[in-house]
C-alpha cells in the first residue's frame, strides 16, 4: 500500500493499492489492484483491477472487473466480469455483467449485460439491451 490512506481499512490478502485512498474501504476483497486516487474506494469484492482517478469508485460486491481510465466504471456497484477501457467508460453501469466498453465515455446510457461497444461515445439506443454491439465513434446499437 502506497499513498495516504491507501487500503486504509483492509484486512485482505494479495492486493496492491497505490495512490491516496485507493482501496480505502476494501475490508475483505482479495487479489485486487487499485492504482489512482480513490480507485476502488468502496470495493470489497475479489479480483478487480482499477487504474485511474476514481476508477471503480463505488464498486462494492462486483468482482472480476477491469476498469482502466479516469472514472471508468465509477458507478458500478455489483456488476461483475466487465472490461471498461477509456476515460469515463461505463459511467452508468451499476449492476450489469459481462460488458466490454472501449473508448471515451462508451456505454454512457447502457444498463444491459453482455454488450460490446467500441469507439468514443459508442452506446445503446435503448437502455437494458443484452448481447448488443456498437462500433465506431458515436456508434449506437438498437438490437
Amino acid at each position: 500500500m502506497i499513498g495516504d490512506s491507501a487500503g486504509f481499512n483492509t484486512t485482505s490478502d494479495n492486493s496492491l493499492f497505490i495512490r491516496s485512498k485507493a482501496g480505502f474501504s476494501n475490508v475483505k476483497g482479495n487479489v485486487n489492484t487499485f492504482i489512482g486516487y480513490q480507485s476502488g474506494y468502496s470495493a470489497v469484492a475479489d479480483s478487480n483491477t482499477f487504474v485511474g482517478y476514481q476508477a471503480g469508485y463505488i464498486t462494492t460486491t462486483g468482482k472480476g472487473n477491469t476498469f482502466l481510465g479516469a472514472t471508468s466504471g465509477r458507478n458500478n456497484t455489483t456488476g461483475s466480469h466487465n472490461t471498461f477501457v477509456g476515460n469515463g467508460a461505463g459511467p452508468t453501469n451499476s449492476s450489469s455483467d459481462d460488458n466490454v466498453y472501449i473508448g471515451y465515455n462508451t456505454g454512457s446510457h447502457d444498463d444491459g449485460s453482455s454488450n460490446t461497444f467500441l469507439g468514443s461515445n459508442a452506446d445503446a439506443v435503448t437502455p437494458g439491451l443484452a448481447n448488443a454491439t456498437a462500433i465506431g465513434s458515436g456508434g449506437q446499437s438498437s438490437h
